[in-house]
């Protein structure tokens, strides 16, 4: 079993393809060269204490500099290990995660 934990954060990544093949920017409705995907993550706690993330709402697709103007930091989806098509988060990601989230609760 797995148990959702209160961290969520946004991940972006590099589509590989313009607008051309995902169409305009879904921000500012403009037509770039890059599209990115910017998708809210939770982590969830399996019971072995094994961590995940699995995405907590669909992504948005635009271009970076809209998608930091809207989302504010991100974090590369490329820096969590993939293992059997989940990414993994390590000992030292959730604790940067966790620190994170708090600091982000007392601004709140």
């Amino acid at each position: 079993m797995s148990k959702a934990t209160e961290i969520t954060f946004t991940t972006v990544r590099n589509t590989g393809y313009g607008s051309a093949h995902y169409g305009a920017c879904e921000i500012c409705g403009q037509s770039t060269s890059v599209i990115y995907c910017a998708e809210l993550q939770r982590v969830y706690l399996r019971d072995n204490e094994e961590k995940y993330l699995s995405p907590a709402a669909a992504g948005t697709y635009g271009d970076m500099h809209c998608l930091l103007k809207r989302h504010g930091t991100l974090r590369r989806d490329e820096d969590f290990e993939r293992v059997a098509g989940t990414k993994r988060v390590t000992a030292q990601q959730f604790e940067e995660l966790a620190k994170s989230a708090m600091m982000k609760a007392r601004k709140a």
